[in-house]
């Protein structure tokens, strides 16, 4: 078993209604370079404390990675592998898409596939919350601050009500929901929920409902899984083989290959060796 010591933390009731969905701690004695980042159905505050290293997009070019990011909902990067890089260590904020306009004056559609420097965007802030981090000694503090900072950022006027209201269907159901059920649901036309959801977030409906099915399925597969194990949702598929089909078109690999990974005592959910 590797030495890791990762603490994931449920953000309370009022934190959630409000954008923040959780908030994570890493610490490991072996570097997370080399390993590649699977997608989510939330925009992902890190803080990275570990020495800097590379990342990019499929297909795309290396870049240096921004000590504080912005990594956009469904985006999937692969980190570089350094031999050098001995440890990881970061604090991670998860966020929901709907409440990154009014945090950091960018839509969640411009972070799509995008993983971004939040300095320049966050300036003091940004450059006060990383200093307050890392003159911490224990996560637990350091996760309460971090909490402190997302909660006084997020404005209290967030984007488009029907977004919102269309992801936390889509959240609730696993996935399970189809556009015309979505749209009556809402009590809108098709056009202008596909529409919203292009402008807000950069996907359409659909591919959302797929991400949070994607997101409900690696947390039933994973044994440290984020919150109560009776609060999530079983994500439902026509049958195996289609769950099996759909999972490895977001990672590459199937859910029982995933799994003996996690098996193996790694805590990170979400993340897998970039060679696979």
């Amino acid at each position: 078993m590797r030495p890791e010591n990762a603490l994931f933390v449920r953000c309370s009731r009022k934190a959630r209604e409000r954008g923040l969905f959780l908030l994570q701690y890493h610490c490991s004695a072996e570097s997370d370079l080399g390993y590649r980042r699977l997608p989510l159905p939330w925009v992902s505050l890190v803080v990275t404390f570990s020495e800097p290293g590379d990342w990019r997009l499929p297909g795309g070019k290396w870049q240096a990675f921004p000590r504080i990011a912005l990594r956009g909902a469904s985006t999937t990067w692969t980190e570089g592998c350094d031999p050098a890089a001995t440890r990881a260590e970061y604090f991670v904020a998860l966020l929901e898409p709907w409440a990154i306009a009014g945090m950091f004056g960018i839509p969640a559609a411009e972070l799509h596939n995008r993983v971004v420097d939040l300095e320049p965007l966050w300036r003091v802030e940004a450059r006060r919350l990383y200093d307050r981090l890392s003159g911490l000694r224990e996560p637990v503090a350091g996760l309460a601050l971090l909490e402190e900072a997302m909660m006084r950022t997020i404005a209290a006027r967030q984007s488009d009500p029907l977004v919102r209201a269309g992801l936390n269907l889509c959240r609730r159901s696993a996935g399970d929901v189809r556009l015309p059920q979505l749209a009556d649901s809402l009590d809108c036309s098709r056009h202008r929920l596909r529409t919203s959801f292009q402008q807000e977030l950069g996907v359409k409906p659909k591919r959302w409902a797929l991400l949070e099915r994607f997101a409900a399925r690696v947390r039933e597969l994973h044994p440290s899984s984020w919150g109560a194990r009776d609060e999530l949702i079983e994500p439902s598929y026509v049958d195996q083989a289609h769950g099996i089909h759909e999972f490895v078109r977001h990672t590459g690999i199937t859910p029982g290959h995933y799994r003996r990974l996690k098996l193996d005592g790694d805590p990170r959910i979400f993340i897998i060796p970039a060679e696979l």
